[in-house]
Parts: structure tokens; C-alpha cells; sequence
């Protein structure tokens, strides 16, 4: 006897045709100024995605294709600095999506001081008050200056560090005096810059003529309180007179 077999059992397929991926979205750079020239870029993807194209401009400049990856990120490594703009595009067998949003990050490396201070001479070089007064040329990134000292050739010390570009070495004694000064940040030194020389003395002569003014003027006020007193003694004579 011949007929049909019952049906077998049911299988199920599903029909998925390739579209056209949707755009990804670029994730918010953290932090958004990077100091060591490695910039992580990370995004949102889809499943139906094979790769994404990572396109990049710098300081305003056109965007150009910088990597094809298949994963969720990339790390742009090597930057100098500049503000980066990014923007990705996911892309299947279909074809490929429009570009996702767009998020920027700014590399700023890190900079010693970028030259060397140039001493000068505020007053003469020959000092005869015990003060040597002294200027240097501002120097781009520094964040404070080192001034070191020799005095008769004897090896250079730290004196002093300051913000400003002008110092006056104060109450010295006769001798010669070399200066020079570096530049610094949290980043680095300058080299030292150039040499300054003083030469202090001190004049016996200029000591002895402010003595003598000292006492030329005790001397007056002594004649003045004299006079005051001779006339007050006058005036109360005659009255008495009267």
C-alpha cells in the first residue's frame, strides 16, 4: 500500500538581508585636554558592522581616514600639539553609514622652559652702597627663576627663587660679585644664562662724609633749641621788668 509519510518536524529559519548600518556614536573624550600625546577614541557600535573607518582633522584642517578597525576603539598615539576633531563611519557588505557625531580633544605636551634668561645691569656695575640691582628677559613657560651667586670666584649658591624678572642683592660687602639665573616649571631647567659682574666697594670716604652730616646736623638742632630757649628766657625777663 503506498501514501504519504506524516510531516516531519518544523524548522525555523530566519531571513535577515543586509542594511545599511546605522551611524555610530563617538564617546565624549575624558579628559578633554591630553598631556602625553595618546588620545583614546572609543564609540558605540552595532552588530551588523564589519569595520569602522576613523577619520581625524587637526587645528581646523580637512578630515582624512587615519585607521580601519573591527573593534569599539583606537588609540591615536604620537600626537603633537593641537585641538583633534574625530568622527567615525561604520561600514558592512551593504555599504557604509553616515558619520557619527563629532568630539574633539586638545594635546597640549609638556614643555620645559623654552629659553634662556639674559642678564642685564640695572644699576652700575661698580657698587658702592652694597647693592647690586639686576633684570632678566622673561623666558616662555617659566614659572619661577633661580638666581645663584659667586663672590670672588668662589663656587655659585642658590640666593634666591622668584616669580618676577628683577632682583636687588642687598647689604654686601666689598668684593666681586658673578650672577647668573635659570629659568624653570614643573617640567624642567633652562640652561643657566649669561654671566653678570659687580664689583662692590664700599667708600670709607662716603661713610666718613655721612658721619660728618650726622653731626652737623646734631649740631643745628642743638643751635636751634638753644635759641629757642634764650629768647623764651628774654621774653619772660622783660615782663618781669615791666
Amino acid at each position: 500500500v503506498y501514501g504519504n509519510s506524516d510531516f516531519s518536524n518544523t524548522v525555523s529559519v530566519t531571513v535577515q538581508i543586509p542594511v545599511i548600518p546605522n551611524p555610530p556614536i563617538l564617546s565624549t573624550f575624558n579628559p578633554l585636554i591630553d598631556t602625553d600625546g595618546n588620545v583614546n577614541v572609543q564609540w558605540l557600535g552595532s552588530l551588523d558592522v564589519t569595520s569602522y573607518d576613523i577619520y581625524r582633522n587637526k587645528d581646523g584642517s580637512s578630515y582624512i581616514l587615519i585607521r580601519n578597525i573591527n573593534s569599539f576603539s583606537y588609540t591615536d598615539s604620537g600626537l603633537l600639539d593641537g585641538v583633534y576633531r574625530y568622527k567615525i563611519k561604520a561600514k558592512n557588505i551593504v555599504g557604509d553609514s553616515g558619520f557619527s557625531n563629532i568630539e574633539s580633544v586638545t594635546v597640549q605636551l609638556p614643555k620645559p622652559p623654552q629659553g634662556i634668561p639674559i642678564l642685564s645691569l640695572v644699576s652700575p656695575a661698580l657698587s658702592v652702597d652694597g647693592n647690586n640691582r639686576m633684570k632678566w628677559t622673561a623666558v616662555p613657560y617659566a614659572t619661577t627663576y633661580e638666581i645663584y651667586r659667586s663672590k670672588d670666584a668662589s663656587s655659585y649658591v642658590l640666593i634666591k627663587t622668584t616669580t618676577s624678572t628683577s632682583y636687588t642683592d642687598s647689604e654686601l660687602l666689598d668684593g666681586i660679585y658673578n650672577y647668573r639665573v635659570k629659568a624653570k616649571n614643573i617640567d624642567g631647567d633652562s640652561d643657566l644664562s649669561n654671566v653678570l659682574y659687580f664689583r662692590v666697594e664700599i667708600s670709607e670716604e662716603s661713610v666718613d662724609i655721612s658721619s660728618e652730616k650726622l653731626i652737623t646736623t646734631e649740631n643745628l638742632i642743638i643751635l636751634m633749641v638753644g635759641m629757642i630757649l634764650t629768647i623764651v628766657i628774654l621774653v619772660f625777663w622783660l615782663r618781669r621788668r615791666k
